[in-house]
Order: structure tokens, then C-alpha cells, then sequence
């Protein structure tokens, strides 16, 4: 699965629910209102058994590495420190994002590229079990 993701820079097309999610996921109202707007640009690349992801857009920038099933910190472009850990299940790439300050709220996000190339992301805000779909296209292969 993973395969299908490396090299290729996908760009958001559409989104369902994102709102909901952000505001479920407790982010403020002016940063909603910005990231419901934005284009962003999602590349994954790898080299051995490291994967570095990159996001892109003109309000802010985010780059993380991890290897497969090793929980990591990572500081969203929110700002929030989330322990995240990678996986492969099937044919989707999932990340579990788990609070580490009481306040903050875990998530579980899974990338599947979809049969027309396209990339969806599916982002669940678990308490509330509340979801958000965004879908990408291709923008850029290596």
C-alpha cells in the first residue's frame, strides 16, 4: 500500500465534514476557518525503512519522519504534541494519533489511494467518533 503513496505529491480536492472534525477535535474557530480554505500539498517519501511526510500550503508548512509501528512525537501544524504511531492495515496507511496533555484529543487517520489514483483521507475524531473525508489528486509524480 504504502508503495502507491512514495513519490507522489497529491493536492486536496474536496472535503466532507472538516469542520465538524476540527471543531471536534478542539481546534479554535480562527484556524478552522483558515484550514477549511486552504489547499494543501501531502507528499510521502522514503529512503530504507524511514518515511518522511511533508505538507505544504501558503498558511504553514509540516514535515515529520517515523518508520512503520513506532510511535513517535510529533507537533501538528496545530500545535498540539500528539504520540503517533504508523501502520500498514491492508491496503490503508493509518496513523493513531494519541493525546499526551489531557485536553487534547486522539485521532485515527487512514490514506487509502482509491482505484482513479485519487488519495482519500479518512480522519476520525475518536471520542466523538465524528468524521471528516478529504479527498486529494495527483499533482505531481517523481
Amino acid at each position: 500500500m504504502i508503495e502507491q503513496l512514495v513519490g507522489i505529491t497529491f493536492k486536496t480536492d474536496s472535503h466532507e465534514g472538516l469542520e465538524e472534525y476540527m471543531e471536534a477535535q478542539k481546534v479554535n474557530f480562527l484556524l478552522r476557518k483558515v484550514a477549511k480554505n486552504l489547499t494543501i500539498y501531502e507528499t510521502l517519501t522514503q529512503e530504507g525503512d524511514e518515511f518522511t511526510y511533508s505538507f505544504e500550503s501558503t498558511f504553514k508548512n509540516h514535515k515529520f519522519t517515523f518508520k512503520l509501528g513506532e510511535p513517535f512525537v510529533d507537533k501538528g501544524p496545530d500545535g498540539r504534541d500528539m504520540k503517533t504511531t504508523f501502520t500498514a492495515e491492508g491496503d490503508k496507511l493509518v496513523a493513531v494519533l494519541e493525546n499526551i496533555k489531557p485536553n487534547d484529543v486522539p485521532a485515527r487517520i487512514e490514506r487509502v489511494v482509491r482505484p482513479d489514483g485519487s488519495l482519500q483521507v479518512t480522519l476520525t475524531s475518536i471520542p466523538t467518533n465524528t468524521v471528516c473525508k478529504r479527498r486529494y489528486v495527483v499533482h505531481r509524480k517523481k
